[in-house]
């Protein structure tokens, strides 16, 4: 999935930890059509978007590493093509160039295996 978001140009991703939502935004403030105002995101619920989410937003290459590291259990990973990432830190800028085109490398063969079993 993560692949594809990269491959469809999105610049900035942030991860959120699913089973702490209901407390890290239990009493979180979002913007809505009528401005700011305070909401309670229930267990279970997938939270705040965009700008009112919590995690810092990083760059394609960082956000790899961030999601390698994160292990396993419910992860939402929030994309965006408007918001700037952070700056990225100056170590591993090469790898993660190289890993990101092994991914969409990854995706481009998945597609293929995908549409040959549809003939």
């Amino acid at each position: 999935m993560y692949a594809a978001l990269v491959d469809a140009g999105y610049k900035a991703f942030s991860l959120v930890d699913g089973w702490s939502v209901a407390e890290k935004y239990r009493d979180a403030f979002i913007e809505t059509s009528n401005g700011r105002q305070a909401f309670h995101f229930k267990a279970h619920s997938a939270g705040p978007f965009g700008a009112d989410v919590r995690s810092e937003w990083q760059d394609p290459e960082t956000f790899f590493y961030t999601l390698a590291s994160a292990g396993l259990g419910w992860k939402d990973i929030h994309a965006s093509y408007f918001i700037e990432p952070a700056p990225a830190p100056s170590f591993g800028k090469r790898l993660g160039r190289q890993t990101l085109a092994l991914a969409r490398q990854f995706l481009r063969g998945a597609r293929a295996y995908v549409s040959s079993k549809d003939r």
